[in-house]
């Protein structure tokens, strides 16, 4: 059974502009984010006017359990809609879930367009000109040697949902996190190089962000 909210709030911001930002940040649990601030920090460092937040690990309790005021938190930082999916039939940390905020409000909200639909893996927020398709793909098993049958259903969903988008004339934003890794640079950011000029990338960003990169997906 898929869990949903949503949540809007008057906005001081009624379009967006051409310099809109978009970012998308795997939290791997919202929980410990709000525990530790770093939720907040990334908030208040990077200031973006949508973010897609999948792997929530968390439903509306949890979160208002670690966080009793983050809507009223989320609404001062200028976010005037918040949506947040979860899975039902998932016990302890592991709901899977997206949440998705915007500074601006969307003319409509959708749950559930994709396959697996009760895992609280997607939200689409349909703005006038365009759709902001948010994501958290299921993940495939250790050393698995084909695409599983879950995964592939959940792929040719997607696909689906992004032709029809397509057909009816839509602009589509896909964001979230796709579960796949391609090179090594994917498993481990760290080592990170410019495929160009092979020099490295050093990046500022926090340990805990590479925790949850798998080298099998």
């Amino acid at each position: 059974t898929l869990g949903h909210v949503n949540w809007n709030s008057k906005s001081t911001k009624t379009s967006f502009s051409s310099t809109t930002s978009f970012h998308t940040w795997n939290v791997a649990g919202l929980r410990q984010r709000l525990e530790d601030n770093s939720w907040w920090t990334y908030l208040d460092r990077h200031k973006p006017d949508v973010v897609v937040c999948p792997e929530t690990r968390c439903d509306i309790f949890t979160l208002l359990d670690a966080c009793s005021n983050f809507r009223e938190k989320m609404h001062a930082q200028g976010y005037a809609h918040i949506s947040m999916s979860w899975c039902l039939t998932r016990t302890g940390p592991w709901n899977y879930g997206v949440l998705m905020a915007s500074k601006v409000t969307p003319r409509d909200v959708h749950f559930g367009d994709l396959a697996l639909a009760n895992e609280g893996r997607c939200i689409r927020l349909c703005f006038d000109d365009f759709d902001v398709v948010g994501v958290y793909a299921p993940c495939s098993s250790m050393n698995s040697a084909c695409v599983e049958s879950r995964r592939q259903q959940w792929d040719d969903s997607l696909l689906k949902l992004l032709v029809n988008l397509e057909t009816d004339q839509r602009n589509v934003l896909l964001m979230g996190d796709m579960n796949v890794a391609l090179t090594s640079a994917d498993c481990d950011i760290r080592s990170l190089r410019l495929a160009t000029t092979g020099e490295s990338c050093k990046l500022d960003l926090p340990e805990h962000l590479f925790s949850s990169c798998k080298p099998w997906e």
